[in-house]
């Protein structure tokens, strides 16, 4: 038995040891200035910022689009928001990338 709660501790450690820190940023979708483009939903406009970033060598870890609900500004210009959010977990050693790309 003794031996047994040795063995399952040392794998519980060994398990732990290998994973590496990840962060989660954000962005606010524009009407139409985002680099990786837009598609026709929003599995679509996901898959083209996930192969954008592929191009960068920044490795999504996970990556999901919401809206905000709050102080929305009417604009139609390109630059403006559209009142959506992405959110990108990302590997510790592709935050400067990813801020570099507008994200914080």
């Amino acid at each position: 038995m003794k031996r047994l709660s040795i063995i399952l501790l040392l794998l519980l450690f060994l398990g732990s040891c290998d994973k590496t820190p990840e962060k989660a940023f954000v962005y606010g979708q524009t009407q139409c200035a985002d680099k990786w483009g837009y598609g026709a939903n929003d599995a679509e406009t996901i898959t083209k910022l996930k192969i954008y970033f592929e191009s960068k060598q920044i490795k999504v870890l996970s990556v999901s689009l919401s809206s905000t609900l709050g102080d929305l500004v009417v604009c139609q210009a390109c630059i403006c928001p559209t009142g959506r959010v992405f959110k990108v977990m990302v590997e510790e050693s592709d935050i400067e990338k990813l801020m570099a790309e507008g994200f914080h």
